[in-house]
């Protein structure tokens, strides 16, 4: 009969496994992650001509206050993304709203509501491999409109594609455009709750109203095969969507987008197919540092599958942020979050 380790060896080796657990991750997320294939993917016929290319659609990012003090005491500013990595570093295109601006304002907001980022946090954004962002929101605001220029080209050097937001109106409501191989993506962004709304010679996120969709999705629906279009907007932590969402995200794909990428509610809405597209009302918080809210640290990303330039099917990755507010896969709580979404399951067929 084999005899159990004495107390105080396994005082020893316990500490050891751990720091050799941690090892292993860290040596995996420094690398360049395999693409997934294994779940969702499995049934799609391989074909040269028509490859499989996935979406990935996350929340608000807001890589300030409490989050960036973590980072730094990690002395890693990727802190944030490292449990998730294998989701949107290995996507072919992965999308978020960033709810956190560069360019540090010296008069902030006394109620620390002010998102603001520093330069070398840029870094957190290329290891997680976001293609876009979208920076139409309630926070473009506190940068300022020197910010708004700032973000937006320090951005494109880095190869990250901003939306809903410009040097002037004009060029706030011009798509970005991300281009894989013989697939075409056209991303479209608005504020619903506004904050700093462009002008014709002044910076600021796009405008907001019907007519202005209904006129950008037109204007470049011809030259892509798929418009994304991302709405900041609903009732902070409401778990269903307000009526104004309803009309807006219905009226974009009745006025030809694809899918509708909602947020703004810090808490996940229910996913919605209408008229051939995919409405997320709201993907919740991605990364945000609201541990005293569990509603908002349940949340998901939505990754969709497209072929020949066509949505065919939407993968589901529930996610909770934990307490040093990385998402990481939900286990306890995915039949949770499954139904905040109203979905039976993690694979939805479009």
């Amino acid at each position: 009969m084999k005899q159990p380790l004495p107390f105080w060896l396994s005082l020893i080796l316990l500490p050891i496994a751990a720091a050799l657990l941690w090892l292993a991750l860290d040596f995996v997320s420094e690398r360049e992650l395999p693409r997934r294939g294994l779940v969702g993917y499995a049934d799609f016929t391989p074909s040269e001509e028509l490859r499989v290319y996935s979406l990935v659609l996350c929340g608000d990012v807001m890589l300030a206050r409490k989050v960036r003090k973590v980072a730094e005491l990690r002395n890693d500013p990727a802190w944030a993304f490292r449990r998730n990595l294998f989701l949107t570093a290995t996507a072919d295109i992965a999308f978020a709203n960033l709810e956190s601006l560069f360019k540090e304002n010296p008069n902030p907001r006394p109620d620390h509501l002010s998102f603001q980022l520093k330069e070398e946090q840029l870094s957190a954004l290329q290891v997680a491999g976001f293609d876009v962002l979208s920076l139409a929101n309630n926070h473009t605001s506190n940068v300022g409109r020197d910010g708004v220029v700032f973000t937006v080209d320090l951005l494109r050097e880095a190869g990250i594609e901003p939306c809903g937001a410009g040097r002037d109106l004009d060029e706030a409501h011009q798509p970005a455009i991300i281009r894989r191989d013989d697939l075409t993506v056209a991303f479209l962004a608005y504020a619903g709750a506004a904050s700093l709304t462009a002008g014709a010679n002044n910076a600021g996120h796009s405008a907001w109203g019907m007519g202005y969709l209904r006129e950008d999705i037109a204007a470049v629906r011809d030259e892509v095969d798929l418009v994304v279009v991302s709405l900041h907007l609903g009732s902070e932590y409401a778990p269903q969507p307000n009526a104004l969402q309803v009309s807006f995200a219905r009226g974009a794909i009745d006025a030809g987008a694809d899918i509708v990428a909602g947020h703004h509610p810090h808490v996940l809405e229910p996913i919605e197919l209408y008229n051939g597209g995919l409405i997320c009302y709201s993907l919740g918080n991605y990364v945000f540092d609201q541990a005293w809210n569990y509603d908002a640290q349940q949340t998901a990303a939505i990754e969709v599958l497209i072929r020949g330039g066509e949505l065919q099917r939407a993968l589901i990755h529930p996610l909770t942020i934990n307490l040093d507010y990385q998402p990481e896969p939900a286990n306890a709580t995915a039949g949770e979050i499954l139904q905040r979404l109203g979905v039976d399951g993690t694979r939805l067929e479009l």
